[in-house]
């Protein structure tokens, strides 16, 4: 018997548990998990946005590069 009422219990937890969209990407979480994922992604945004801007920074050194070498 206390196992049918510990399903019904992690039943109805389930059922009110709500679905939240994270802050950083489309997806949906539920609300026990949306914080955990929310601090993983904004991360994985910030590592994202480091990567870019480094990418970036490269490809004008070595667009640099290549016109002094022309020049020359």
């Amino acid at each position: 018997m206390a196992d049918k009422a510990q399903a019904r219990a992690a039943s109805s937890r389930h059922l009110n548990d709500v679905k939240v969209q994270c802050r950083h990407c489309p997806q949906s979480y539920s609300s026990r998990g949306i914080a955990s994922h929310e601090r993983s992604c904004s991360q994985k945004g910030q590592k994202k946005k480091e990567c870019k801007e480094f990418a970036k920074l490269a490809m004008r050194a070595i667009d640099a590069q290549r016109k002094e070498h022309h020049c020359e």
